[in-house]
């Protein structure tokens, strides 16, 4: 999206909230509004995935050694693995957004990083969505309660992430 279908597309959501529209030296003040608006948005999702990756750890990790039997181990540890998966792919989609904070952002910058964003998380839900059928292909094949508690813990895990991931990319998709 260009800057003069922004600037259209900002005089119509002024107008539909019954507000003036804005003089064209203002265009660039809502212009910015609007990045800091996304970034901050991003920002607080990179934190909702750490939170659960941190979560999954501590829960799983205190599971896991009061674990009785290989499946529940098997689960228990999936689920700290993928617990640090989460946390280290919010810690460095965190910096990542604080660098491009501080970058000037002009819309053509700003609409290459939604655009960028938007694609991530969409390839990351089919990832996720690749791993849940390997889960449940592993559930079916192997028999040995270890391995169908690891393809539970993949399940949940995948699960939770392709739904994250799906509603990022719509977040993102305006």
């Amino acid at each position: 999206m260009g800057r003069s279908e922004m600037a259209v597309v900002l005089l119509c959501a002024q107008l539909a909230m019954g507000q003036t529209p804005a003089p064209a030296a203002d265009a660039d003040a809502a212009l910015a509004a609007v990045r800091e608006d996304s970034l901050s948005q991003q920002s607080r999702l990179m934190f909702e995935l750490g939170a659960w990756g941190e979560a999954s750890l501590i829960a799983s990790g205190l599971a896991f050694l009061a674990a009785r039997g290989p499946f529940a181990r098997g689960f228990e540890l999936q689920l700290a693995v993928w617990g640090v998966g989460d946390a280290a792919v919010a810690a460095f989609n965190l910096v990542r957004l604080k660098k491009d904070k501080s970058q000037p952002g002009g819309m053509e910058a700003w609409n290459r990083l939604r655009n960028q964003d938007r694609r991530d998380h969409r390839l990351d839900a089919v990832i996720d969505l690749l791993l849940l059928a390997v889960a449940a292909a592993a559930w079916r094949l192997f028999r040995a309660a270890r391995w169908r508690g690891m393809a539970a813990g993949i399940a949940l895990q995948c699960g939770f992430l392709a739904l994250f991931n799906l509603l990022a990319s719509l977040v993102f998709g305006a």
